[in-house]
């Protein structure tokens, strides 16, 4: 067992019936230990029934019967102010929503790749969760971040073009379920891997959003420009009833749901964006109850790394009202 193994430390939950709603953990255990856990007839049991339920079954199952661990380290609670030992060199990694079959591919193919400690499937089986071990440590105060900032190089490393990884995995006091599959790949004797993470660049403060796509000197601009911006503002609603209905200790979680409105900033212009992150923000607040319990559980700096995001994700139904605007606009023209 290498030393970097020895020095993995994870706090392992379980309290039947109460899945992540349990935030207290029930011990602290070891990489070799996390082994045998994997291995248990318990895990094995719950496997089989998985196997023959239909897909909210095996949500019940997870939810209710599996235990989950902190990966990135152990933790008095499960919240990022609350942590006791890092795994610095350990990234956990989570790619989810494939078919069984690719699932088991993606397994087979990390357990190959040098650095991988451990490879195995979600315990729904259509997923993999994966730790890779590095050379250079990782600042948990900037994990989220800086793992972010490198997704992209991650998936290029691990040649998994294609595949997307789940950046909530790489909050520092993210959960992780176990489930047992004959698809599992541990090595304690791990060497780390022959690449590393690129040096993580402090973001540039934004002081804009991109320009919207709707040209302000034309004529339908108030028209098609209000319709991109009422529906982000109906997302952003819908959003903060979601999170209104979060309670501990799904809170924390439920935060990572503002990235993909964060994602549609390119659409809108600063000023309006804005808004929407102050309507955000303040759901999150009030979420917690008040500002200081936000700000005691890391809530309000986890909601400003999201909400930072360079991501540019498309949106096919603003893609459509624009493709409305670029024929409104060539119509217009024909007239003239």
């Amino acid at each position: 067992m290498t030393k970097l193994i020895q020095e993995i430390k994870f706090s392992l939950f379980y309290k039947k019936g109460w899945g992540v709603k349990n935030t207290i953990p029930y011990k602290q255990i070891t990489f070799a230990n996390l082994i045998t856990t994997y291995h248990k007839p318990h895990l094995m049991d719950q496997y089989a029934k998985i196997l023959e339920s239909d897909s909210q079954q095996q949500k019940e199952i997870k939810n209710t019967l599996l235990p989950y661990i902190t990966p990135h380290g152990t933790f008095n609670e499960r919240n990022d102010k609350s942590i006791t030992h890092h795994n610095e060199h350990l990234i956990c990694l989570d790619i989810d929503g494939l078919e069984r079959w690719d699932a088991v591919k993606v397994q087979e193919h990390l357990s190959k790749q040098k650095g991988c400690a451990m490879c195995v499937l979600s315990p729904r089986l259509n997923g993999v969760k994966a730790f890779i071990l590095l050379r250079n440590p990782i600042d948990p105060h900037q994990r989220y971040k800086h793992l972010d900032q490198n997704k992209d190089h991650i998936i290029q490393a691990l040649e998994l073009n294609g595949y997307e990884l789940d950046v909530a995995q790489f909050i520092l006091s993210q959960s992780m379920y176990l489930g047992y599959s004959p698809h599992m790949f541990f090595n304690e004797d791990c060497d780390c891997a022959d690449w590393d993470l690129n040096p993580y660049i402090e973001p540039i403060p934004k002081i804009k959003a991109a320009a919207s796509p709707i040209l302000k000197d034309h004529i339908l601009y108030d028209y098609y420009q209000s319709r991109i911006e009422k529906y982000l503002d109906n997302q952003c609603d819908r959003l903060v009833e979601t999170l209104s209905k979060k309670v501990h200790p799904y809170r924390h979680n439920a935060i990572g749901y503002c990235y993909r409105l964060a994602s549609w900033s390119h659409y809108a212009d600063h000023y309006f964006m804005e808004i929407i992150k102050a309507k955000l923000k303040r759901a999150v607040v009030k979420m917690y109850g008040d500002e200081q319990t936000a700000i005691d559980n890391n809530a309000l700096n986890s909601f400003e790394d999201i909400w930072s995001t360079n991501d540019k994700n498309k949106n096919d139904i603003i893609d459509n009202i624009i493709d409305e605007y670029k024929c409104s606009i060539n119509l217009k023209s024909l007239e003239q």
